[in-house]
């Protein structure tokens, strides 16, 4: 959302949103506000995508009608917003738990495959057969990591510029309308963050379930090694005792 400015006195209603923000424009530019920043840290704008551009523009745009009640709306919009912050946050619990999950399964083989190879015992091809599942571990962390990078947020305004919305309004349901509309501009920049998260997500997923699977390769390994004869006992010499005459 462009930086909000507050309407001077020749402003009038049917002025439009975008006319009223081009005041601070240039500010903007040279510094940017907080509510597009990235969740974790600051991050490099991404590409618009069509409906990420039709949403700014329907935003910057929006002219609320008179006598329309709008605060329904704008709860629509707040919940629409709510629903895809908690999405991206259990997307980023997921991401959690499999990049520790992960570690430490992927740590355990490695583990177990050198012990393997290191016990004259034990036949190599056991610990060969291991090597798919740590490989599958391991880029399923890949993955895990790679849904945790920054990615480029949207947030609502902050407060000062909800207030520059509220005087460029000058009624409640004016300012209730305007709010959701940069709300939807939100919602529909989130989409593709929270998109590209998922898939992310769903890949590494996938990939420790299949590195699960691979798991079970070692074992059959082992039960396909046909066991050496183990040596027979040689008996021992018997001895007899002396007879004791008398």
């Amino acid at each position: 959302m462009p930086g909000l400015v507050e309407p001077t006195k020749e402003t009038t209603s049917s002025t439009s949103f975008r006319t009223a923000l081009e005041g601070a424009a240039d500010v903007r530019s040279e510094q940017p506000t907080n509510h597009e920043t990235d969740c974790h840290q600051e991050i490099a704008a991404t590409e618009a995508t069509s409906e990420e551009q039709l949403a700014e523009q329907f935003a910057n745009t929006f002219e609320p009608t008179n006598g329309v009640s709008y605060e329904w709306v704008c709860g629509y919009a707040k919940e629409c917003y709510g629903t895809i912050q908690t999405a991206f946050k259990e997307l980023e619990d997921k991401a959690s738990s499999a990049i520790t999950f992960l570690g430490s399964g992927a740590g355990l083989l490695t583990m177990g495959a050198a012990v393997a190879v290191a016990n004259p015992s034990v036949d190599r091809t056991v610990a060969e057969w291991s090597i798919p599942s740590i490989i599958a571990a391991l880029v399923a962390l890949v993955f895990a990591l790679k849904s945790r990078w920054t990615m480029a947020c949207t947030y609502p305004p902050p407060i000062n510029e909800a207030i520059a919305l509220a005087n460029y309004a000058i009624t409640e349901e004016r300012s209730k309308a305007i709010f959701a509309a940069q709300i939807h501009q939100c919602v529909m920049k989130m989409l593709p963050v929270l998109a590209r998260k998922a898939f992310w997500v769903e890949w590494c997923l996938r990939l420790a379930v299949v590195a699960v699977v691979l798991m079970l390769l070692p074992l059959f390994a082992a039960l396909s090694i046909p066991r050496k004869p183990e040596p027979l006992p040689i008996p021992a010499a018997k001895t007899e005792e002396p007879v004791k005459i008398g």
